[in-house]
This record gives C-alpha cells, structure tokens and sequence, in this order.
C-alpha cells in the first residue's frame, strides 16, 4: 500500500499555524486513511480511522483548518510503499507509529508532551525523552481499515 497523502488539522491564532498539527490523516491508495492524535493524558497516541473534524471557528481563539502537508511536511514519505506500520512503545505505552518500507527508512510519528512529533530515526534518538530512554518498534502490526 502507498501512502498517498497527509492531511492535518492545525489550529490557527492571527492567521498563524500555532504549533504542530492537532490530528493527522493518513490516506494510502487502497482508499483506507489512519488518523493519529493524542490522548487526553498527552503522553499516548490514538490510532483510528475516523475523519478529521470539520473547521471550527473559536473566536478570538482563532479558528481549526483542514489542509494537505504531504508536499511541505513530509515530502518525502508522497507515494512511499508502506511494508508494515509498527507500535512505537515507551514504557509500556504505544506511543506513537513506525513507518516500515523496503525502498527507504523507516519514518516514526510519535507523542509527547501533548504534542505530535515526527522524523527519521536520527529525529527520533535526538528528541529529548524522559529518562533518556527511546522508545521501541514492536512486533505488533497495526492495521489499516
């Protein structure tokens, strides 16, 4: 299955994206999309496949949109053969997801701090985790529906 694009929602303040993206959006050629957001706890990450919410405008608080990041954010994962997407587990708690694929490196997504995050694996190491321990690709396989 390819990975055909990234959709995030991102909350705007004075015109302005604040922050990383709230939720994103995985669609893959097969029609199938996973969403990636974080708990309330901020410390893990929920996998499903709901849409996105719609826009929302919040005021003075400014105002949630919808837009493609694949070609800005993630240009090079656009048309990536993904082989298996793997739990990232820190202490017992799926924290965020491996992107496994034979024709490049594996690319990770993952929470912390009630933040998304992602990079390759040298984005991964270099992050400032608690107790500097990494968190670790399992055998689990998510799926995708």
């Amino acid at each position: 299955m390819k990975l055909t694009s990234i959709t995030a929602e991102r909350h705007y303040f004075n015109e302005k994206p604040k922050g990383t993206p709230l939720r994103l959006l995985l669609s893959f050629t097969n029609g199938k999309t996973l969403r990636l957001r974080v708990a309330g706890d901020g410390q893990r990450m929920i996998l499903d496949s709901d849409p996105l919410p719609s826009p929302t405008e919040m005021d003075e608080f400014g105002r949630t949109e919808l837009s493609d990041v694949t070609r800005d954010l993630f240009p090079t994962l656009s048309g990536l053969a993904i082989d298996r997407i793997a739990e990232l587990v820190w202490h017992r708690t799926m924290v965020g997801i491996c992107l496994e694929s034979e024709t490049s490196s594996s690319f990770y997504f993952w929470v912390d701090g009630d933040e998304l995050h992602w990079g390759d694996s040298a984005a991964l190491q270099s992050h400032d985790w608690l107790d500097d321990v990494l968190p670790s690709v399992t055998e689990k396989t998510i799926s995708v529906n």
